[in-house]
């Protein structure tokens, strides 16, 4: 069964993008659009002029205060010069010639009393021709021409050179040259510019357009006038201008003007007019029918127009048409998007759900299979559908309504495959022959479940199958067609891989390819009748990619694309016999379908809509609803070529039809800019625009900033990519995404190249990039001359520092010299001193030869003695003098000879003080008696002498062992240990502060300090006092420890002070100490981080000592540290 409906099926589906004020233009009642030279979109509105660059909006405004602003912010007219001045003409303020480097205006208005001044401040039209001269049209204040080296203008107002108005809506420039001039009530005006004066004749008095209000005036490429009027429709006049052809709204007539009011006409770059119209929207004529499809305003669709009023049309290089509307703001689209044409589902003639099959006939019949709603034939030239559908009570009607596949076979018989029904051929008288299987028939059809259809190059149908594999018909016996099969036998490597066959293609060889669905491609050899099978190998990316085949292509160098299901896109290599997959971020791996262009171009339908691939350059380009496309969802399988290179897509609720022969290669290729440079994000003025500057200087502390930058592709700004490289910082291209900013921080002084690029929604970068210069000045201390001045300067000091080092070194040498010389001398007294000794004791020994017998044995055994004495003094001395000449060479080595000559003097000494107790208990002579003892107690000075030199050596080496002890405790027991002291008598002691106080610090230093001025109390005491007494006051500050010791001594005069802690030195003559006390006491206390010193108080001395409560001490790790002892290792003196 079959029904013929009459319709317009078929429309160019256009989505459009918009500005309004939400995105930033200052009013929604636009009145013009211009793109300059540069690609900026130039906006015209009721308040105010703004610059688009595809993200950001910028205004200018009249500025009662600035003369240099523009004159009105009703802005009804834009033009380029070719000098690259704006032009704007406004409502109310003149016209203005605007500098957009600058953004500073200049005026002209009218002044009834200077002549040559602007013919009228409404100013509505603008045109420059062909020889560079500006023409003004005005309301009220007729045409004027621009002089621009007298900076004035020649005006044409009503009666001059045969014009009869004051109103000139539009100017246009035919091929020959003359103007034309849409006027106010007068029709079409033209004239030729280069006859001075000028001389306007009417168009056609004798027609309807001699008394129009003719807003718009346009040539197209053939030649053709168009004028668009105010309520009286559209007029075509012919390129010979002897035929008028009027174009009017028709309420009954679809496909008539939508609406009368034409006020703007723009021809696209593939021959379309489009019209503007008040209150009828967006108009697009068809010139091969001469039918006009209108786009207007539906509040249910964002797309759509946002306002059915419009007020201009402008066509951009690219190929976008901008619309001016009232309400709306300004909307644009992709005029390429005529390429494709949309069969909605849902329209009267064609009721139908997912268009599963098309198929073009070479009669220009266009089939279309659906999945439940039958089939339709639509006649392209009549533009109507008829439908065939199931008839249960018809046997000879369509076998049912779920077609799957469509195919004419060699004697241009269209075949029909059914989901579940089998085959059926399209008579003459529109019924239907069906084909089934039969299972008792191995020739009948493998299965009456149909996937695809194919005719090859020899004619022969080919029958892709669900479940029963590949059938070739082979002829008609007996009135019933007759197949071979081809079938999957496990055991058979050459048969067919799988039975359900989804895909059949013959490329220009003659080989067929067979796609089926999780077997596997094959190719049918057709000299053995045998298969071979490709087939994904996990692990093998050669493979391939996946075992459902949706589609095969050839392109025009021969090589075979497959496309899978699950596997994306990829080549066949013959000559390696492998698959190479095709990688692209926005191709899925869901190829849901393919085919061919006349190009060799591939067209795809996948999970994310329709795309275009060139395997000469292996470039993509992705379309969405914003090229034309009606949805994305296109149906798996559903792709054929048509007659003329048109293609068609069957998706869920319509039918898609792409012509690639329109789809023209754009020449313009957008620019990209820099638009702003921001220090501590504050836009900077610069002397020149951002675009035209070479190179930006900074000071050395400029170094956070902000480039911002502008790819002007209008077409899905939002999907524009930017990727940028500061050379000489950045070590690869930064990937900013859609971010247009390029933020800085911190750079180092020096010579950078700022570089950018940008890539469009298709994801191809553009060769263009856009650089600049960068000098970050260092700053006056990184300069060289600071550099070379400091070096010199760091040289000097170093040299400075190395003589006054080699100068302290030589002082210090000489002092060390002096030192050793005292001490030597020192040592010499001491050795004197012996000798004397010595000599006393070799003449007590003369007398006690005289004594008696008794004692002789041991008169002998002291001589004996003496004179081992007297020959290891000798070497000692000899030693020391060694000694003593390398300390005075090397300057260093004074400590060790101390230690040394110390050690060695005091084993002679102590074996001497050892002879004389035992001599005391042998002796009973009184006089050899005392001698004995006078020699017994010079040596234990000479001892303890000695014991003090070593301790002042194992003190200065001395590595300190801080605990934590309580100091009260500590005073206690070295004052209790006085009691050995020689002449002890008995001390008061008077304690006063702190009764407890815990110390870190070490406990041997402690004891030697407070021991030796305990004991120098205890020597110093006054004799006639009756008692020693020695007060003692402990107090804490900040972490000091401050204890103060006064005794009732005999004192320290002024001059004695000075000399008070030096070594040898004792306050007294009378005194028998060694002169060392204090020395000690002094060194002690700077070993626990303190210091010491005497107060003056009358009837008192008083020493004050203070160090820390808790001594820090880093123990030393070197070899050197870790061989000196600890305190703990010595013993105190």
């Amino acid at each position: 069964m079959w029904l013929p409906l009459a319709v317009a099926g078929q429309e160019h589906r256009l989505s459009f993008r918009h500005l309004t004020t939400t995105q930033g233009i200052p009013h929604d009642y636009v009145t013009s659009v211009l793109q300059d030279r540069k690609g900026y979109i130039w906006i015209g509105t009721k308040d105010g002029l703004c610059r688009y660059d595809g993200s950001t909006v910028e205004v200018f405004r009249h500025d009662p205060d600035d003369s240099t602003s523009l004159s009105s912010n009703y802005i009804q007219s834009l033009l380029e010069d070719r000098d690259g001045n704006l032009w704007i003409g406004t409502y109310d303020s003149g016209l203005n010639r605007f500098d957009p480097r600058t953004g500073t205006a200049r005026h002209y208005r009218h002044d009834p009393a200077q002549p040559g001044s602007l013919g009228g401040n409404n100013v509505v039209s603008l045109f420059e021709d062909r020889e560079g001269t500006l023409w003004i049209g005005t309301y009220g204040g007729g045409l004027s021409q621009f002089v621009p080296e007298q900076q004035r203008f020649v005006s044409y107002a009503n009666g001059q050179g045969g014009l009869e108005t004051n109103t000139v809506f539009s100017i246009c420039q035919d091929r020959e040259g003359s103007l034309w001039l849409g006027t106010f009530g007068s029709g079409l005006y033209h004239f030729n510019p280069h006859v001075s004066p000028a001389t306007f004749r009417p168009f056609r008095r004798d027609s309807m357009l001699a008394t129009s209000d003719v807003f718009v005036v346009h040539e197209d490429q053939a030649g053709n006038l168009w004028a668009g009027t105010y309520g009286q429709g559209l007029f075509r006049i012919s390129a010979r201008r002897n035929t008028v052809t009027r174009f009017q709204h028709q309420s009954q007539q679809p496909g008539s003007l939508s609406n009368d009011y034409v006020l703007s006409v723009t021809e696209d770059l593939y021959g379309n007019l489009w019209l503007a119209t008040r209150g009828g929207g967006l108009n697009h004529l068809n010139r091969e029918t001469g039918l006009f499809h209108a786009y207007q305003h539906d509040p249910t669709d964002p797309t759509s127009l946002r306002d059915n009023k419009l007020n201009q049309l402008y066509l951009d290089p690219s190929g976008l048409l901008w619309v001016a509307t009232e309400s709306g703001g300004v909307s644009r689209f992709e005029t390429q998007s005529t390429i494709f044409t949309v069969f909605p589902t849902q329209q009267q003639g064609f009721q139908a759900g997912s268009v599963v099959s098309c198929y073009e006939d070479e009669r220009d019949q266009l089939w279309i299979g659906t999945f439940g709603d039958g089939l339709y034939r639509y006649q392209r030239k009549t533009q109507q559908f008829q439908s065939f559908r199931y008839d249960p009570n018809q046997t000879r009607s369509l076998n049912e309504d779920y077609v799957t596949a469509l195919a004419e076979d060699r004697n241009g018989n269209l075949w029909v495959g059914t989901a579940d029904e089998g085959l059926a051929q399209l008579q003459a008288d529109g019924t239907f022959q069906r084909v089934y299987h039969q299972p008792d028939d191995s020739t009948s059809l493998a299965s009456n479940a149909i996937e695809t259809l194919y005719r090859d190059r020899r004619g022969q149908l080919w029958v892709g199958t669900y479940g029963g594999g590949l059938s070739r018909l082979r002829g008609q016996e007996r009135g019933r067609y007759r197949f071979q099969n081809y079938q999957h036998h496990p055991d058979d490597a050459g048969s067919l891989p799988g039975n359900t066959v989804k895909v059949l293609y013959e490329d220009r060889m003659g080989r067929l390819w067979v796609g089926t669905r999780e077997a596997g491609l094959a190719r049918y050899d057709a000299g053995r009748d045998a298969f071979v099978t490709y087939k994904h190998q996990p692990g093998d990316v050669h493979s391939l990619p996946g075992n459902t085949v949706t589609a095969v292509a050839e392109d025009v160098r021969g090589r075979i694309w497959v496309g899978t299901l699950d596997g994306g896109l990829c080549m066949f290599e013959a000559n390696r016999n492998r698959f190479r997959r095709v990688n692209d971020a926005q191709l899925p791996d869901e190829i849901r379908s393919m085919v061919a262009d006349q190009a060799g171009n591939l067209w795809l339908t996948t999970a994310a809509g329709l795309s275009r691939f060139d395997p000469a350059t292996s470039q993509f380009r992705h379309f969405t609803t914003i090229d034309g496309l009606y949805n994305h969802e296109f149906v798996q399988w559903a792709a054929s070529a048509g007659q003329n290179g048109r293609l068609y897509f069957g998706g869920n609720d319509h039918l898609l039809m792409a012509e690639p022969q329109k789809l023209f290669p754009k020449e313009w290729v957008p620019p990209l800019y820099l638009r702003s440079f921001s220090l501590l994000g504050e836009k900077q003025q610069l002397a020149q625009p951002l675009d035209e500057t070479a190179q930006i200087e900074l000071r050395h502390d400029d170094n956070f900033f902000t480039l911002e930058f502008a790819f002007l592709n209008y077409l899905d700004p939002e999907n524009n990519r930017y990727q940028y490289w500061m050379e000489g910082f950045d070590k690869k291209w930064v990937d900013s995404e859609n971010r247009r900013q390029a933020p800085y921080t911190n750079l180092d002084a020096g010579q950078y190249v700022f570089h950018v690029r940008a890539t469009d929604r298709n994801g191809v970068w553009n060769e263009q990039k856009t650089s600049i210069r960068i000098l970050i000045h260092p700053a006056w201390w990184e300069r060289l001359w600071f550099r070379i001045a400091l070096g010199l300067v760091l040289v000097g000091s170093v040299l400075l520092y190395y003589r006054q080092r080699i100068r302290g070194m030589q002082r210090q040498k000489l002092a060390l010299e002096a030192l050793v010389e005292e001490r030597t001398a020192q040592l010499r007294q001491r050795t004197e001193e012996i000798e004397r000794q010595k000599h006393k004791i070799e003449e007590k020994n003369i007398h006690l030869l005289q004594a008696k017998s008794i004692i002789e044995d041991q008169n002998m055994r002291l001589l004996s003695v003496n004179d081992e004495l007297e020959s290891r003094v000798a070497e000692r001395t000899r030693d020391l003098q060694r000694v003593n000449e390398e300390l005075r060479r090397s300057g260093q080595q004074f400590d060790t000879f101390v230690y040394r000559a110390s050690h060695d003097i005091r084993g002679p000494v102590a074996r001497i003080l050892g002879l004389c107790k035992v001599a005391a208990l042998d002796v009973e002579d009184a006089k050899a008696l005392d001698y004995i003892r006078m020699l017994d107690d010079a040596c234990e000075l000479a001892n303890v002498t000695l014991n003090r030199v070593l301790f002042i050596y194992q003190m200065r080496n001395l590595q300190v062992v801080p605990e934590t002890i309580e100091l009260r405790q500590t005073l206690e027991s070295i004052r209790y240990s006085l009691a050995s002291v020689p002449g002890y008598t008995e001390v008061e002691f008077e304690w006063s502060g702190l009764s407890t106080i815990p110390v870190y610090t070490d406990e041997k230093m402690l004891e030697t300090l407070f021991a030796n001025l305990f004991e120098n109390a205890l020597r110093y005491r006054r004799p006639e006092a009756p008692v020693c007494q020695v007060k003692i006051t402990i107090t804490l500050q900040e972490g000091q420890v401050r204890v103060r010791v006064a005794d009732n001594g005999m004192g320290i005069s002024e001059e004695q002070r000075p000399r008070l802690f030096t070594m040898f030195y004792r306050g007294s003559t009378a005194s028998q100490g060694t002169g060392l006390g204090l020395f000690l006491a002094r060194m002690a206390v700077e070993k626990i981080g303190g210091t010491v010193e005497f107060l003056p108080i009358e009837n008192w001395t008083m020493f004050e000592v203070q160090f820390p409560q808790h001594l820090d001490v880093e123990s030393a790790t070197d070899d050197e540290t870790a061989s000196v002892p600890s305190s703990k290792d010595i013993k105190t003196y």
